[in-house]
C-alpha cells in the first residue's frame, strides 16, 4: 500500500551538520543535548563508523545520560560511511536509510521533547549509499543546526558549507561554533544572517576517560547553554506561528478556484522530489504531488541540479536582453533543442509560458499564410483548425484557440476563431482497448494498445478522411479561411485528459497539407511549403512527458508540425520558460527589408539565462534516465471496476474516468474519492469527473505500483 509518513511539529527535530570534518560537531551536539537536558531529548547518530572504538552515541550518553540516544547503522572501519559499507559488504539503500530514521525520529516523538541527528563528517560527505549526505537528509523535511569551523580557513568552508544547505531548501536557524582568536564568526554571522552562538573552546581530552567525562560535563556547566534553549524555543515557537498564519491565505488570489468553496488550504512546508511536506493539524504530513504541480514536474521539485545550474547563471548573468544578443546558455539550449527534434526545425523563438508560446505560433502561422497566399483567399479573418475540448493557454489570444468551454464562457471578449472536430478517443474499458466517439460509427476494438499506435494502421483512414474533407468543404462554402491547424498531439490537457485517436489526428494534418482538395479556390504551394501550417501545442505532453524517448510527441503520430511549443517539463519543473520552434519555411516569411516584416513580439525576460541554463541542465538529465511507466497489468485490472468508466495510461500520465452521473469541468462526482486519496497520502486535482495522476519522470515504477493498488482498493 502507498506510504505516507507524518511526523509531530510541535517536537522540535533538527539535523546536526558539520562545515567540515574535525570541527568539533559531536562536542557541540553534546552541547545541544545537554543544553536540553530537561525537556527529555533524544538523540539519533544514524551511522557510526570506527565502532565500536569510536561512538559519538556513547560520548553523548556519558555526558548527558538519562536521554534516549540511538546509533542505527554500525561500522567497524573508521572511513567515510560509503567506503565501510563497501568493505564490510553492509550497502544500506537510501529508501531503507531515509525509512529506518524516520521510524525511529516517530518513536523519539512520541517520548521525546527535543530530537538531534547527528550526521557524520561534513556537509557533502557521502552517505552509505554513496549519496551526499545534505541530498538524502533533505529527504526528511527537518531544518538543519550547523556547526561552523573555528580554525584558520573556517569562514571559507563554513560559509560553504551553509550556501550548500541552502541550495538543498535547508532552514537553519542556528549555526553554533567554538570561539578562537580567528573571530571567525563574525564574518560568518555577517555573510550567512543568521543566528551565531558560540562556545568556548573544549579542554584538552585527557587519557583516562573517567576524568575526561568529569572534565567535559564540567565544561558543558560552565557555558551559558540556557541562551541556546531560549533561541531554539523561540524559533520553533515563531515557525509553528508562521505556519498558522499561512492557512490564512491573506490576500492571495487563487486562479481556477471559487474562494467560497474552498474547505482545506494545503500549506506547504516545503517539497522534495514527488512530495509535499504540507502542515496540518499541527503536524507536517507527507504527500504525493500527484498533479505535478500543474504538469511541471519533470524532475521532482528541489532537484539540486537544477538549484546549481540556476544559481550558476543567476550569479555569472542575471538576465541579458534578448534582442540582438546571445549567451552561453540560450545559444546551447537552442542547438540543444533543434538537435532534439532532428533538425526538423530551424529556428527557436523564446517566451516565458505555454499560452504565450502558443500566441507566438499563431503569429508565425497566419503570418506565413498571408506570405504564401498569392492573394487569392481573403486574410482579413483567418481562423484555426482544432480539435473540440482542446485548450491553449488563458491570455485573449490563445483562449480565441479553443471552441466554446467551461473556460472562456464568462469571458466577454472571447470570439473564438476557429472550427473544431469533434474528435475519436481511444481508452481502456472493462479491459479492453477501444477507440469510441467516432461520429455515425460503432466502436472499434484493438487487441494491444500499440496496435492503436501502429503507423501502418489504416482501418479507419478512409473514413476519417471523407469525414474531414466533407466539414472542410461545407466550412470553405460557407466563407471560413483557415490559417493554420492547431493540435494538442494525441492528448488533450485541460480539456478533460482525453487520447485522441492518433490515426485521426495524422489524417487530418494530412488533408490539411492538401487544400485542394476541399478549397479549390486554395493556390497552389510549390515544394515542400504548405499554406497552411501546423502548430503542434506540446506544452503539457512535451519533454519526455509520455515516454523517456519521446522529448517530442511527433513520432506517435508519425508526422511532423511545422511549428511546436513547449514549456512545464522544459525546464523540469523549476522555473518558467517556453519556446517555439518553427521550421526555416516559416522563419522566411518574416525576412524583409524593413521591421514591419519581423515577428513584432517579446517580453522583457525572454530568453533569461537562468532559465536556459536550468533547462539544459534538465535535458541532460532526461537523457539519462531509464523511464518510467505505470504497470500494464494493474492498468489492466484497474479498468474493470464497476467505479471506473474508462482509464488511459502513456509515459507517466495516468487517467480515470470515474462512471457517474455527472461528467464534465463542473462535476464534483470525484469529490469523495480525492478526499480518500488525500488522507491516504496522495495530492490531485481532477477535471470534473476525471481524475489524473501525474508522475514525474524520475518516479519510482514500485512508488507509482503503490499508488495503482491504493486507488484499487479505494474503488473496490
Amino acid at each position: 500500500m502507498f506510504r505516507i509518513h507524518i511526523r509531530a511539529i510541535h517536537v522540535p527535530t533538527y539535523v546536526i551538520f558539520g562545515a567540515n570534518t574535525d570541527v568539533g560537531k559531536t562536542i557541540a551536539s553534546a552541547a545541544l543535548t545537554f543544553a536540553f537536558k530537561a525537556n527529555n531529548p533524544s538523540f539519533i547518530k544514524p551511522v557510526q563508523t570506527g565502532y565500536p572504538v569510536d561512538s559519538d552515541a556513547r560520548f553523548i550518553k556519558s555526558i548527558v545520560g538519562s536521554a534516549s540516544i540511538k546509533t542505527l547503522f554500525k561500522y567497524t572501519d573508521p572511513v567515510s560511511p560509503h567506503l565501510a559499507a563497501i568493505q564490510e559488504s553492509r550497502i544500506v539503500d537510501d529508501d531503507d536509510f531515509v525509512g529506518k530514521v524516520k521510524e525511529e525520529v516517530g518513536l523519539s516523538q512520541d517520548q521525546a521533547g527535543v530530537v538531534f541527528i547527528e550526521t557524520a563528517g561534513g556537509v557533502n560527505s557521502p552517505t552509505i549509499s554513496g549519496t551526499l549526505q545534505g541530498e538524502l537528509y533533505k529527504r526528511f523535511g527537518y531544518d538543519a543546526i550547523l556547526i561552523g569551523d573555528s580554525k584558520l580557513g573556517g569562514i571559507s568552508t563554513t560559509i560553504s558549507a551553509y550556501e550548500s544547505l541552502l541550495l538543498r531548501g535547508y532552514k537553519i536557524p542556528l549555526i553554533l561554533m567554538f570561539d578562537s582568536n580567528y573571530k571567525n564568526h563574525e564574518i560568518i554571522e555577517k555573510e550567512c544572517k543568521t543566528k551565531v552562538i558560540l562556545l568556548e573552546q573544549p579542554p584538552s581530552k585527557h587519557q583516562d576517560s573517567e576524568i575526561d567525562i568529569k572534565n567535559m560535563v564540567s565544561y558543558y556547566q560552565r557555558q551559558n547553554l540556557d541562551r541556546i534553549v531560549e533561541f531554539l524555543n523561540d524559533y520553533h515557537k515563531n515557525r509553528i506561528h508562521d505556519l498558522e498564519e499561512m492557512k490564512s491565505a491573506k490576500g492571495v488570489w487563487w486562479p481556477f478556484t471559487q474562494h467560497d468553496l474552498v474547505k482545506r488550504v494545503m500549506v506547504v512546508d516545503s517539497a522534495v522530489g514527488d512530495k509535499f511536506f504540507v502542515y496540518e493539524n499541527g503536524k507536517i504530513k507527507q504527500l504525493f504531488d500527484g498533479c505535478a504541480s500543474w504538469w511541471t514536474q519533470g524532475l521532482g521539485h528541489g532537484n539540486t541540479k537544477l538549484a546549481l545550474a540556476a544559481g550558476k547563471a543567476a550569479g555569472r548573468y542575471g538576465h541579458v536582453i534578448s534582442p540582438e544578443t546571445i549567451h552561453e546558455p540560450k545559444h546551447l539550449l537552442t542547438q540543444k533543442l533543434l538537435e532534439l527534434t532532428n533538425n526538423h526545425f530551424s529556428r527557436v523563438f523564446y517566451s516565458d509560458n505555454g499560452s504565450t508560446a502558443m500566441e507566438v505560433a499563431v503569429k508565425m502561422a497566419f503570418n506565413t499564410f498571408i506570405k504564401r497566399n498569392q492573394e487569392k483567399l481573403p486574410t482579413d479573418s483567418l481562423k484555426i483548425i482544432g480539435i473540440q475540448g482542446g485548450y491553449h493557454g488563458d491570455t485573449i489570444g490563445a483562449m480565441d484557440l479553443s471552441d466554446p468551454n467551461v473556460f472562456n464562457s464568462r469571458v466577454s471578449w472571447y470570439t473564438g476563431k476557429g472550427m473544431w472536430f469533434d474528435a475519436p478517443v481511444w481508452e481502456l474499458s472493462q479491459g479492453k482497448h477501444i477507440v469510441t466517439n467516432i461520429p455515425n460509427h460503432e466502436p472499434v476494438q484493438y487487441d494491444r494498445l500499440s496496435d492503436i499506435f501502429a503507423e501502418s494502421r489504416s482501418d479507419l483512414k478512409g473514413y476519417y478522411r471523407e469525414l474531414i474533407i466533407s466539414r472542410l468543404k461545407q466550412a470553405t462554402e460557407d466563407g471560413m479561411v483557415f490559417g493554420s491547424l492547431v493540435l494538442e498531439p494525441v492528448v488533450l490537457g485541460a480539456g478533460g485528459m482525453l487520447f485522441i485517436d492518433p490515426l485521426f489526428q495524422r489524417t487530418l494534418v494530412e488533408v490539411v497539407r492538401e487544400p485542394q482538395t476541399w478549397n479549390p479556390k486554395s493556390p497552389p504551394i510549390p515544394g515542400k511549403l504548405y499554406l497552411i501550417s501546423v502548430i503542434f501545442d506540446e506544452i503539457f505532453v512535451g519533454m519526455y512527458r509520455l515516454g523517456n524517448n519521446l522529448p517530442s510527441v511527433s513520432p506517435l503520430l508519425g508526422v511532423q508540425p511545422d511549428i511546436t511549443s513547449f514549456a512545464k517539463c522544459l525546464t523540469g519543473g523549476l522555473l518558467p520558460l517556453a519556446v517555439t520552434l518553427s521550421t526555416d519555411e516559416v522563419f522566411q516569411s518574416f525576412r524583409g527589408n524593413t521591421k514591419m516584416d519581423a515577428l513584432l513580439h517579446g517580453h522583457s525576460y525572454t530568453a533569461h539565462p537562468v532559465g536556459c541554463s536550468v533547462a539544459l541542465e534538465s535535458l541532460e538529465i532526461y537523457k539519462n534516465l531509464k523511464g518510467n511507466e505505470w504497470n500494464p497489468s494493474k492498468i489492466l485490472q484497474l479498468s474493470k471496476l464497476n467505479k471506473i468508466k474508462r482509464v488511459n495510461a502513456l509515459g507517466t500520465v495516468l487517467v480515470v474516468e470515474l462512471t457517474s452521473a455527472e461528467s464534465g469541468y463542473l462535476s464534483n462526482a470525484a469529490g469523495d474519492f480525492v478526499k480518500n486519496l488525500y488522507e491516504n497520502g496522495v495530492f490531485v486535482r481532477t477535471l470534473g469527473n476525471v481524475v489524473y495522476i501525474m508522475a514525474s519522470q524520475t518516479t519510482e515504477t514500485k512508488v507509482m505500483d503503490e499508488m495503482l493498488d491504493l486507488i484499487a482498493s479505494l474503488l473496490k
